[in-house]
């Protein structure tokens, strides 16, 4: 894997220890649930903050919920981290297996 893989890969398990509740409630507070009130697609999304600068963009509260809400619905109802951890690096390196 390359830099910006495990990136994302150890972004995407901060944030399933987010969506699972498995954090400090300090940091659960900095992540909101999509709005909506109707019962659509996208149950597991997380709602994604407006930024006004480039800095803040990079923050993980911003970019780790773009990483989330564009993962694939199977992966995001993984039972638990190891499940998930084994179906996102299966995931990551399916995109090395086609190149």
């Amino acid at each position: 894997m390359e830099l910006p893989d495990l990136v994302v890969f150890k972004t995407a398990q901060f944030m399933f220890k987010v969506r699972n509740k498995l954090l400090p409630n300090n940091l659960l507070r900095m992540y909101g649930d999509r709005e909506g009130g109707y019962e659509l697609r996208w149950e597991l999304n997380f709602k994604q903050q407006s930024v006004q600068t480039t800095l803040k963009s990079m923050c993980i509260s911003v970019c780790g919920v773009i990483i989330w809400n564009n993962l694939n619905e199977e992966i995001k109802h993984s039972m638990n981290i190891f499940q998930f951890k084994k179906r996102l690096k299966a995931n990551i390196m399916a995109k090395y297996l086609m190149a």
